[in-house]
């Protein structure tokens, strides 16, 4: 699993005025998410020396300064800045506006002011986005869930020129019923789906990012998997064609999302006690997952090895069956042999190219530099306080370090925070007992890196190249395993 860390680069809102900054503004934003911070910086800091009055671009400014030195200089700014705000007049108060403002006063930990710009905002713009946010929280609040995916609906029906935040609505309303099948009947369920799938298509439609339509898609096929196959299948081939159509030309699809669909199918083939198709689909996707090539995490795989067994038993295949379920009941039976597949996985995806060196400070002011550490080997896992892959990454990482990190002087693990608030990640590290060492990007890094996709991990020989790299994270049970076999290589 992985979390993207992007700044929007235009309107939500169609049928906005043209903003005649907008090219200077989309420039730097599109240089901040493509993990050049500095360059960010500059393009920023220049528009807004020469127009004060471009609310709009000071949100990113101040988080590229945190990035770039410290929450003390982003605080510095935050209330320098925010003095401008206060001073403008209130027609130059439109919804941009109060959004900067309002993060500048979340930055310096004012909710009282926070609460009263919120409702300024709404009451100035009943139809703006602000007001739209505050009906999708109260649906989120809303306990009855009747109640909260009617009023999902009316936002839909209400605000259909908001593309993106109706692609949210219509998927948080579908899961929403999906997970209350006593209150909402399958044709309720099929028409939410239907709205889904095409919110998202106005979606990529209007800002790419085809990988939103299939992750919906595939959401929809695992509801009916088991509830309504043929409708299961249906979804999973829609999403399967598209793969199929728009990998070769797509840098975001390629041929390995259609095992994504695969447990879907699976569990449809076998509710429909279609034994051929659900053999063939368990037997590929297991395939996949003994190899170690497609990870899944434990109870998802219980699922999918209990289903193949149920198409196997179905088949007259017992023995098989029996395999399945023991391996479903307790993995560590074939942890041996599993263990030598995804070694072997992981050995072959080894590569060798130079790592970027980089001086970074820890906590207490201390640099450490990438350059000084030639001789050992160094694991360095990039990751933020608002993704929860990366804290479930290192919390495997805590472990990491009692096992390895004092057991030689020719190994060390850095973490290194990307977050604009440094204060907060240093505190954020302190209360979850990160005791390996805490680093903090001055946005030099997060392009080479890839630090727009957290987590990113790499492992970087003693001669400083780059051996290993994994993005995201998923909990299959080797993490340590797997750290201690690139260790192990790269040390040869």
């Amino acid at each position: 699993m992985r979390w993207l860390a992007l700044f929007a680069t235009a309107a939500v809102l169609i049928g906005q005025a043209p903003d005649p900054l907008q090219k200077v503004y989309a420039s730097a934003v599109a240089e901040y998410n493509a993990g050049r911070i500095a360059q960010a910086r500059t393009q920023l800091e220049k528009l807004l020396n020469e127009h004060p009055d471009y609310f709009r671009g000071y949100r990113v400014y101040w988080d590229a300064v945190g990035r770039t030195e410290d929450s003390a200089a982003r605080r510095a700014a935050v209330e320098r800045h925010l003095k401008l705000f206060e001073a403008a007049s209130i027609e130059r108060r439109t919804e941009e506006f109060y959004s900067n403002m309002i993060a500048g006063y979340t930055i310096l930990d004012n909710p009282l002011r926070v609460s009263e710009l919120q409702e300024e905002c709404k009451q100035r713009y009943p139809r703006g986005r602000m007001a739209q946010q505050a009906v999708l929280d109260s649906a989120r609040k809303e306990s009855g869930p009747a109640r909260a995916a009617q009023i999902y609906a009316e936002y839909i029906k209400g605000f259909p020129e908001n593309i993106s935040w109706v692609e949210l609505a219509t998927r948080y309303r579908f899961d929403l019923m999906a997970a209350h099948p006593d209150i909402f009947d399958a044709a309720s369920l099929r028409a939410a789906a239907d709205e889904a799938e095409q919110a998202a298509r106005a979606y990529i439609a209007t800002f790419g990012h085809p990988t939103a339509l299939l992750t919906q898609l595939q959401r929809i096929a695992e509801v009916f998997a088991e509830r309504d196959p043929a409708t299961a299948l249906t979804f999973a081939q829609r999403g399967l064609s598209m793969i199929q159509e728009q990998w070769p030309r797509s840098e975001e699809i390629s041929e390995r999302n259609r095992i994504f669909f695969w447990s879907a199918l699976l569990t449809a083939h076998v509710t429909l006690k279609d034994c051929a198709a659900a053999r063939r689909v368990g037997e590929a996707l297991t395939k996949k997952i003994d190899s170690g090539s497609f990870k899944l995490d434990e109870t998802k795989e219980k699922l999918v090895r209990s289903h193949y067994a149920r198409a196997l038993q179905n088949s007259r295949l017992p023995e098989a069956a029996r395999a399945q379920l023991e391996l479903a009941d307790d993995p560590s039976r074939d942890r041996k042999r599993r263990e030598e597949l995804v070694r072997a996985a992981l050995l072959a995806s080894a590569q060798r190219r130079p790592a970027l060196q980089f001086s970074l400070k820890d906590a207490s002011g201390r640099t450490i530099s990438l350059n000084d550490l030639r001789g050992k080997v160094v694991a360095i896992a990039l990751w933020a306080t608002w993704c929860g892959p990366c804290i479930a990454e290192l919390d495997q990482w805590k472990m990491a370090w009692k096992k390895y990190g004092n057991e030689t002087d020719d190994f060390t693990m850095l973490a290194i925070s990307t977050d604009a608030d440094k204060g907060h990640a240093s505190q954020f590290a302190k209360e979850r007992g990160y005791d390996f060492p805490i680093l903090f990007s001055d946005g030099s890094i997060e392009e080479f890196y890839k630090a727009q996709t957290l987590p990113q991990f790499y492992l970087i020989d003693r001669a400083g190249d780059i051996r290993f790299h994994d993005e995201g994270y998923v909990s299959d049970g080797f993490y340590l395993q797997k750290l201690g076999w690139m260790i192990e290589s790269v040390s040869k």
